[in-house]
């Protein structure tokens, strides 16, 4: 049988997609996007990456793009290439 999540794909990268292995990825793209603000019918501009390695895309907030920053040692958006 399948599982609700292998019916029904989300568009989009969460932790539950990851498995307990380190992934080594590759940023391919960091794009604005406009997506739906959760509970409302505004759109907000989000950034979103392309990792190598996944079909589905990463929705930044706030916290990951501090992660990511602190991991590449940038403190703007200019991660494309970046690798770790």
């Amino acid at each position: 049988m399948a599982t609700i999540e292998e019916r029904f794909p989300g568009k989009w990268l969460k932790a539950e997609d990851l498995d307990d292995e380190e992934h080594v990825v590759k940023i391919i793209s960091v794009d604005t996007e406009l997506l739906r603000e959760p509970n409302s019918t505004r759109d907000k501009e989000k950034l979103v990456l392309t990792l190598s390695g996944f079909e589905k895309r990463l929705i930044l907030n706030k916290t990951n793009f501090g992660l990511i920053a602190e991991i590449l040692g940038a403190d703007d958006d200019e991660w494309r290439g970046g690798r770790k």
